[in-house]
């Protein structure tokens, strides 16, 4: 026989309206003084908002189960950039442009989690003493994380045969927590394109890395399905780096061929690890508001 469901989490109604709505609005602003700069402002707003993902739990309770049921809430990010773009003729067989880019996007996550607390015996609230019952409460999760990030690129065209790119991003990542981190992102790259008639074939090449802070922090925070939970404060984000080359093959119009071979490597990967909490110990008192009075499972 199949085992029994655990159920769905505790305070999700399970029969109510599961929805998502999701927006974007921007605009875009250009000026062009002259044929050899042009420059470009950028604003947008988008973000989404999510409703009562209810999860029937099944027979093997699982965190990706947890966590979805501690989505409910929105997340709103801001997006601004300022580029210029100056395109240098060297001669009538040679130029280069060269790109300049600052940018910042702020996110603001909300989550609504319930929280499963353990009833009081009469004598109050802090006689330690429990009766074995459970309720449900909403508990709001509010965080906030940022990115800025300076680029400075060239792009060099030789004979409309040849083209070369180098570039370096500085990106400045505020965690969700509060950590700061400032990297330098490099990337370069090569092209090679010959053509004959209707056939034409590139050979490319290029370097480059990038970095992802941690992500989701308030899904942690909501993973146990308690108020508070483990959450490291200080992770570095993880950083991915290698090469690429690959051939591009265009017969006429219609007709493309690729191939690409990538060689990466990607160091300090970040995930959810669950540990194992001690029971509450009246000599050091409670780690949390609704503590528990046996060992249980929490997240890191």
């Amino acid at each position: 026989p199949m085992s029994p469901s655990f159920g769905p989490s505790p305070g999700v109604d399970t029969t109510a309206t599961q929805s998502v709505r999701e927006y974007t609005v921007g605009g875009t602003l250009t000026y062009v003084p002259n044929e050899r700069w042009m420059n470009t402002v950028v604003l947008g707003v988008d973000g989404y908002r999510l409703a009562n993902p209810a999860v029937e739990n099944g027979p093997i309770p699982s965190a990706t189960d947890s966590a979805l049921a501690a989505a409910r809430g929105g997340s709103d990010r801001v997006t601004a950039r300022v580029s210029s773009v100056a395109h240098v003729p060297w001669n009538s067989h040679a130029s280069t442009d060269f790109t300049f880019s600052a940018e910042h996007s702020a996110t603001r996550e909300q989550s609504s989690i319930s929280v499963a607390t353990l009833g009081q015996q009469p004598g109050g609230p802090g006689d330690g003493q429990v009766d074995g019952t459970t309720a449900a409460r909403e508990a709001r999760l509010v965080g906030w994380r940022g990115n800025t990030g300076l680029v400075a690129q060239s792009s060099t065209s030789l004979r409309d045969r040849l083209f070369l790119t180098a570039g370096l991003r500085l990106e400045r990542s505020a965690a969700l927590l509060g950590s700061t981190r400032l990297t330098s992102l490099p990337m370069v790259g090569a092209a090679v394109v010959g053509d004959r008639g209707d056939v034409s074939l590139k050979l490319r090449a290029a370097y480059g890395k990038g970095i992802r802070p941690v992500q989701g922090a308030i899904r942690e925070l909501g993973m146990s399905g308690r108020h508070t939970s483990l959450v490291a404060y200080d992770l570095t984000p993880e950083e991915q780096a290698g090469v690429e080359a690959g051939v591009d093959l265009f017969v006429g119009r219609n007709l493309g061929f690729h191939v690409t071979r990538f060689d990466q490597h990607a160091t300090g990967l970040i995930q959810s690890v669950a540990v194992s909490m001690p029971a509450r110990s009246s000599s050091h008192g409670a780690r949390f508001e609704n503590d528990m009075p046996e060992s249980y499972l929490s997240y890191q």
